[in-house]
């Protein structure tokens, strides 16, 4: 016996024969251990099924993310600046007396641009006559025009000014995100968008491009699929 065939045979003998099968050994092992999916009290069917849905549910939730990115404008923002939209929107479900004011992302929009152009202003007070303060209040005056016109349509008609809004937090405490899309009806929803867009950067917010990643529970969803494809070919053996 050769010194090398020796070396391979001694590492054989240390990790035991089990551990140097093939991997189709391995993993019958695995599906030794699992159980077939009848004996879990899980038909091929309903395991095709489960499987099925949750690939639905994820493909939804992933065009959701794309058309989100395309129509909506998604800012993140330092976090004071929409801890005032995000504590209405968690507490809109228990007060009533929120309910009767119009739908709650009109509501939520109505918290953000008078938290914006009170920070706007504080900004601008700050800054040297110049062209980032001209720019700067410009920019405040378009809003607090939107803002007059908002108001002035009444809690019931607010939705002809903004399409939509999403406010929430993030894993960081300093920052949260922002997700706003004007209503095409105004008589220029561009300047409207530009306008909040300008006076969040100038509060050190940055305009995210791209698609939005996926939430913690559409990951989750994916594990689940993966979980569900191997179980449902490990079915196949049986």
């Amino acid at each position: 016996m050769s010194k090398m065939t020796a070396a391979a045979k001694g590492d054989q003998d240390m990790w035991g024969d089990e551990n140097m099968g093939s991997p189709g050994k391995a993993a019958g092992e695995r599906k030794k251990r699992r159980g077939a999916p009848e004996a879990q009290g899980h038909s091929v069917q309903d395991l095709t099924m489960q499987l099925d849905t949750m690939k639905l549910v994820s493909n939804v939730a992933q065009k959701l993310r794309v058309h989100a990115s395309v129509r909506m404008w998604t800012v993140m923002v330092p976090a004071a600046l929409l801890q005032p939209a995000i504590d209405f929107a968690k507490d809109f479900g228990k007060n009533s007396k929120g309910k009767n004011m119009g739908s709650p992302h009109v509501q939520i929009w109505r918290i953000v641009l008078k938290t914006i152009i009170t920070s706007a202003k504080e900004r601008i007070a700050s800054l040297v006559d110049g062209e980032e303060k001209n720019h700067l209040t410009q920019a405040t005056t378009v809003i607090e025009n939107h803002l007059q016109a908002l108001i002035a349509s009444g809690p019931k008609k607010g939705f002809y000014h903004v399409r939509q809004v999403m406010v929430r937090a993030t894993r960081s405490e300093k920052e949260s995100i922002l997700k706003f899309e004007v209503s095409q009806l105004l008589a220029d929803p561009r300047s409207t968008e530009m306008a909040v867009l300008y006076i969040l950067e100038a509060l050190e917010g940055r305009v995210l491009e791209g698609t939005e990643a996926a939430t913690d529970l559409e990951r989750k969803i994916q594990v689940h699929i993966a979980e569900l494809k191997d179980s449902s070919s490990s079915s196949s053996t049986y």
